[in-house]
This record gives structure tokens, C-alpha cells and sequence, in this order.
């Protein structure tokens, strides 16, 4: 029993003796573990001690609810996809001579930002604004943008509501790309509407003596 008093006495055949005393002490393991995370991407690093190096640690399990792996035996998973919201990972380490601890740790993932945008139809020529209507979740922020224009002037932008100038009417596809503090990643695709110029024109093959009433006729085209 660890903290009691043991004399041992060893005697050979030719009758010599001696003894010594001897208290067992007992070692607990401790399991710990620490984590990273980008978005719903966790990687978790297995930090479990053992006080004695004939009492190693030699067994993992992870528990890891609301994962696409829901248990592990690997001393460091990573990759572990979450869904988003709160979880608790429990690890349980075990070593050679049958110690066994337990801990458990919380783990939050955020959601991903809300990404949109809207831009009002102009006429050819004139800038589009692109409105950014993107929003993080409660716990995150968003930190970059990225503006794919394929057809557009700028063609790419980091702003976060940039004005684009379009060579062509018609419909011009528009993606924005929000990144946030956590390393979440959303994206967001929508169509812009530049008009066409109407072209002015009417038509008068009239002759008379002034004065006189005469109607033009309009032929201008949209």
C-alpha cells in the first residue's frame, strides 16, 4: 500500500543477513491536451505526463462529439472536422501498468461569416458601385476580402466595396471572397446589370413655307 513502511531482510545460505526499509509511492499520470484550430478545422496535441519513466503513457481515446471522427486512438488527431457551435472533447490516457486519468476540454467553432453584396444596374460607362453586405458571427470578425471581376476594371480588388467599370452592357458575374479572424471562409456570387445607351435619332424629310406645323418622329433605340 503506497505510504506504508516495508522492512525487507534478505539472508543467504551460509547465514549472512541484512535488511532494508522500503516505502512504495504511488505515481499518478495526468492527462492533458492542448489544440489549434482554423475555422472548423481542429488539430489536437496530446500533452498527457507520467511522473515515472517505467509508468509510460501508452493509450489514447478521444471522444469528440459533433466531429466526422467521433472517436480517435491516435495520440495527436488532426484534421477533425467540427460542425459549428460549442463541443467537448474528452481524452482518456492510460500506461503500462494499468494508470488511467481523464480530461475534458471545450471547444468552440464559429460560424462562418454571411457573405453577400448588391450592386444597382448603371448605364454603360459609368462605375458600379459594389455594396458589401457581408457579416461575421457574434464571436468572429472578418479580416480580408477578395473581388473576382472577370470582365470588369479593376478584374480583382481587396477592398471592401470597390467601384468597377464594366466595357460591355449586359450581365457581368461578380464573386466576393470573405475571410475571418478564425480562418473561416464563405463566398458569394451574383450577376451585374450594365444597360445600354439609347441611341438618339428621329426623322424629318419635311418641306414647307413657314409658317408651319410639323411633327417629328422619334426613332431613338435602347
Amino acid at each position: 500500500v503506497a505510504g506504508d513502511t516495508f522492512r525487507v531482510e534478505v539472508t543467504t545460505n551460509g547465514g549472512c543477513s541484512w535488511y532494508l526499509y522500503f516505502v512504495p509511492q504511488h505515481f499518478d499520470i495526468e492527462a492533458a491536451f492542448s489544440f489549434s484550430s482554423i475555422c472548423d478545422d481542429v488539430s489536437f496535441t496530446d500533452a498527457s505526463l507520467s511522473p515515472e519513466p517505467g509508468e509510460a503513457i501508452v493509450g489514447w481515446r478521444w471522444s469528440m462529439d459533433g466531429s466526422n471522427s467521433a472517436f480517435s486512438t491516435d495520440q495527436h488527431p488532426a484534421s477533425i472536422h467540427f460542425a459549428s457551435g460549442n463541443h467537448v472533447v474528452t481524452l482518456a490516457v492510460n500506461s503500462t501498468n494499468g494508470c488511467t486519468d481523464t480530461v475534458r476540454l471545450p471547444v468552440r467553432i464559429p460560424d462562418p461569416p454571411d457573405v453577400s453584396f448588391e450592386a444597382p444596374p448603371v448605364c454603360l460607362g459609368n462605375a458600379t458601385a459594389l455594396t458589401n453586405l457581408s457579416v461575421a458571427s457574434s464571436d468572429d470578425s472578418i479580416t480580408s476580402y477578395l473581388w473576382h471581376i472577370p470582365d470588369g476594371t479593376p478584374i480583382m480588388s481587396t477592398e471592401a466595396s470597390p467601384s468597377v467599370i464594366f466595357n460591355d452592357a449586359g450581365l457581368h458575374d461578380v464573386r466576393l471572397i470573405a475571410l475571418s479572424r478564425s480562418g473561416c471562409v464563405d463566398t458569394a456570387d451574383a450577376q451585374v446589370v450594365v444597360l445600354r445607351k439609347p441611341t438618339v435619332a428621329f426623322i424629318d424629310s419635311a418641306e414647307a413655307c413657314v409658317p408651319f406645323c410639323h411633327p417629328f418622329r422619334d426613332h431613338t433605340e435602347s
